[in-house]
This record gives C-alpha cells, sequence and structure tokens, in this order.
C-alpha cells in the first residue's frame, strides 16, 4: 500500500476583516472590504502603548513598549505588528471627498493615465494626536484610504457687520486618510515644487477604458509606524457670497506602505501593482 505524502503549499495570505487576503490574487473580490480603519483608529486612540516616555522609565524600557505591537489588537483580530490591507472605492455620493484619485484617457493612443495626488499632513512626534510645546513636527504626504462620512448639522440665520443676513447651511466631512512614511521608496512617485503624484500609464481599449475610468479604485498594504496617527482639521467658514459652514476632518494613520494596487472597483480587475523598493 502505497503511503500518502503530504504536501504543504505555501501561500502569502493573511486574515482582513473576515476575508483572507492574498498578495497572489488576480482580482479582487467585490466583498472585500479590508482592514477596519475608524476601529484600528480608535484602538490606537485609547491604548496606552504610544504614551510618552514615563519618568520612570528607561530608554529601553521605552522602546521594547514600543516596538511590542503585537498586544494591540484590533477588531479584526489582526494586531498593530500585522501588515493591515485598506480598500478605497470611490462613492458618487462623497466625490467631495475623492479628490485625491483621478484619470485621464488618450483615445488615441488607447493609454489612460491614472493619478494619485497627495495632501501635507503634519504629525507630532511626542504628542501623535496634537501638537505639544516642543514637539517635533514629522510632515507626511497622505492619500484617502476609505471615502469617509458626511453630516448635515442643519441651518441657522447668520449676518455681517452691515446688518445682511443668510441662511448657512452647516455641513462636517471625515476623510480616513493614509499617511505613508516611504513614499519616496516607489519608483512611480514624483515630487517637485508645484506638485506631486503617483503617476501610471496603462494601454486600455475604448471599452475597457470607460468602465476603468468609472470604477478605478486603489488598495494598499501597509505597516503602521510611529507615531502611528494624527489627526488634521479645517473649516472654511460662510460668507454673504458662499453661505455654507463646512468642517472638514482627517482621520491619518502613518504607515510604510508595502504595495499599492489600482483596480476596477466592480469587476475587481487588477490593473497595476506598486512595489516599494
Amino acid at each position: 500500500m502505497k503511503k500518502l505524502i503530504p504536501i504543504f503549499i505555501v501561500i502569502f495570505a493573511f486574515s482582513t476583516f473576515g476575508q483572507t487576503f492574498s498578495k497572489g490574487w488576480q482580482k479582487v473580490p467585490a466583498t472585500f472590504t479590508g482592514s477596519d480603519f475608524q476601529n484600528i483608529y480608535s484602538t490606537l486612540l485609547r491604548t496606552p502603548v504610544i504614551k510618552d516616555k514615563g519618568e520612570f522609565e528607561t530608554t529601553d524600557q521605552y522602546n521594547q513598549r514600543i516596538s511590542d505591537l503585537s498586544k494591540i489588537v484590533f477588531s479584526s483580530k489582526e494586531t498593530a505588528s500585522d501588515e493591515l490591507v485598506f480598500v478605497f472605492r470611490p462613492e458618487k455620493d462623497l466625490s467631495i471627498l475623492n479628490d485625491d484619485l483621478s484619470s485621464s484617457y488618450d483615445a488615441d493612443e488607447e493609454t489612460l493615465t491614472i493619478s494619485l495626488k497627495p495632501t501635507k499632513v503634519a504629525a507630532y512626534e511626542s504628542k501623535p494626536g496634537n501638537k505639544a510645546v516642543g514637539a517635533k513636527q514629522l510632515d507626511f504626504e497622505s492619500f484617502i484610504a476609505k471615502s469617509g462620512s458626511y453630516k448635515d448639522e442643519g441651518e441657522y440665520v447668520a449676518s455681517n457687520a452691515f446688518g445682511a443676513t443668510r441662511k448657512v447651511e452647516k455641513s462636517s466631512f471625515r476623510r480616513f486618510k493614509l499617511a505613508i512614511n516611504n513614499i519616496n521608496q516607489f519608483s512611480n512617485f514624483k515630487a517637485s515644487t508645484y506638485s506631486s503624484e503617483f503617476k501610471v500609464r496603462l494601454y486600455l481599449p475604448l471599452p475597457k477604458a470607460k468602465e476603468a475610468k468609472e470604477n478605478l479604485s486603489v488598495l494598499y498594504i501597509a505597516k503602521l509606524v510611529k507615531p502611528f496617527y494624527t489627526i488634521d482639521s479645517y473649516k472654511i467658514k460662510p460668507t454673504i457670497d458662499k453661505p455654507s459652514d463646512l468642517d472638514f476632518t482627517s482621520v491619518v494613520l502613518i504607515s510604510d506602505v508595502r504595495e499599492i494596487w489600482f483596480f476596477n472597483g466592480l469587476t475587481g480587475e487588477i490593473y497595476t501593482k506598486l512595489s516599494a523598493k
């Protein structure tokens, strides 16, 4: 009787929010949502592992506490030392939040040019979520990792110094963004005085290009790095000509990104994968 010889196949895959992610995927499943960005942020916000060095704590103890990220467990059972996967599928009703990602098509050359433009965000070394006296400022390029949310805050009546009144619409927007600490490790990223962006050109025939442009999505494979997170916010005040009161808040996770995938959010087709050097 012949003996059965077990064969072990190693697959580079890990569980992400109830679904196993694989770097070998040929398509991104339509139901794949990736890591839970909001839960990761809220978990980091309340964990003691990121607190400043204590008065009675040695440098070695502090460094060990910072490096021992496997003890921080998120709702998806991932830990802060794992590779995380963030999926950005632009939603049409949240187009105001999706200005990082754009594309243009050259019908003569049958070429789709994808542009992913960052925004600057500042974090502070000693107080990840806030500026502290004497804290070292760290600047990062950040990109939308989730569409975020919109909230209608209602209306109110306001007037200016000359007595003119307007009905003001108040709204708040929340972005979930990913800051890339190692952005210069990507050959497709070009930075200049006036603009910075990832730019990718793909050959796509016209029918496929239309579908790609309408459903263009991004997937990031990332690992968190210190100071792990920050919050960036700004406000647009209403005027007589533009009576809109807008609050924008960006919740930002700071990471080393290993790969960036551009894919079709409807069909799951992966157009290209960018890898850090």
